[in-house]
């Protein structure tokens, strides 16, 4: 195993806090035949000096600089000059486990496109895991994509999204000439669809291999603005543009469509939810615009009729001003009388809505 080089790609931006002891946890890797890419992306403090630092260190580290492009501009750099069999990409203030590359390593094969470590929560730069990111497919298990029955999996069996932590081999990557796209927040949906998307097949880890500090202020997980949720729509409209009206396979377009109403709810829920009055009063009617133009297409039951009741009430709100349907979905989780009541009479206003409006939607389950 030791024959394959594995390109570490750690995009760097004001992270003098934080750089040095993510480099230490490179440093201490059990699997030694690696180069670890700097990119430097344009930082104001002194991380650039202690990046050069570490490049002096040991030869393994090899320093790149560029005029700031964002996260995605930096990972794209280090796709471009690295020289690995395999990638990972690392956050800057984030760490892995001792035994990371070794680990995953260990579950590659020439079937498997890309493995996924267990991703342990810290509040701070340690390797003291509060909780574990999404990980619930079975583990050490081949997961194939025939008919990408890969986009049903991580539905139904929630898989953290992040581009972090997965070792991919190079030659997938290069295969399906994939990247991010610059300047897009949130580009690990993205990536995250197209690599589930294209790969054969993946398998997962059992082990914590990387240890993901929500405790950085300055992360962009920890602010969320109007562009958060322009970054979401942009991934919907390339998603719809890119697959779903370019491949014609029926069940790929339903597959597809529910992968579409999937971030649809992840705008609402995770996004719009947390904006400021003002801004989602400024941001409601892009996301109406979006909603009604990028239509999904469901005929048949695919996820379980627990989901599939889900996305369908999700998509029969959409009639409805976007605080009904934020309102409707805070209240399910509460799962009182009161709430059960008001959340009965919301539905049965888009129902008539939708039959007056002759704009009825397929139910599935």
């Amino acid at each position: 195993m030791q024959d394959y080089l594995v390109s570490i790609i750690v995009p760097c931006y004001n992270s003098q806090d934080f750089i040095s002891k993510t480099l230490e946890s490179v440093l201490k890797q059990s699997y030694t035949n690696w180069e670890c890419i700097l990119i430097n992306d344009g930082s104001k403090d002194d991380t650039d000096e202690q990046l050069k630092k570490w490049a002096k260190i040991d030869d393994r580290f090899k320093y790149y600089y560029q005029e700031n492009k964002g996260l995605s501009g930096a990972r794209n750099l280090g796709l471009k000059v690295a020289q690995g069999d395999f990638v990972y990409f690392l956050d800057a203030d984030d760490l892995m486990s001792n035994d990371a590359i070794e680990s995953l390593l260990g579950l590659m094969n020439e079937e498997v496109d890309f493995v996924v470590g267990k991703t342990g929560v810290t509040y701070g730069q340690n390797n003291e895991s509060k909780r574990v990111l999404e990980h619930r497919p079975i583990t050490n298990k081949l997961h194939s994509n025939n008919d990408k029955k890969l986009l049903k999996l991580v539905i139904e069996q929630p898989l953290i999204c992040i581009a972090c932590n997965k070792l991919y081999k190079k030659e997938f990557i290069v295969k399906n000439k994939l990247d991010f796209v610059n300047k897009l927040l949130h580009e690990d949906e993205l990536w995250f669809f197209e690599t589930l998307f294209y790969s054969k097949n993946i398998i997962l880890s059992d082990k914590i291999t990387y240890y993901y500090n929500i405790k950085n202020p300055d992360s962009i997980t920890n602010q969320f603005k109007v562009a958060n949720v322009e970054s979401y729509l942009q991934i919907i409209k390339i998603i719809y543009e890119k697959y779903f009206q370019e491949y014609k396979k029926e069940n790929f377009i339903e597959l597809i469509s529910i992968y579409i109403i999937r971030l649809k709810t992840l705008t609402i829920l995770h996004c719009y939810n947390k904006l400021n009055k003002t801004d989602q009063k400024t941001v409601a009617p892009m996301i109406k615009q979006n909603f009604n133009f990028f239509k999904p297409r469901r005929e048949h039951k695919i996820l379980n009729k627990g989901l599939e009741k889900w996305y369908y009430n999700f998509e029969l709100l959409q009639i409805l001003p976007l605080n009904y349907t934020l309102n409707f979905f805070l209240k399910k989780k509460q799962n009182n009388f009161l709430n059960k009541l008001k959340n009965k009479l919301i539905k049965q206003s888009a129902l008539m809505l939708r039959l007056v409006t002759n704009k009825k939607i397929n139910k599935v389950y």
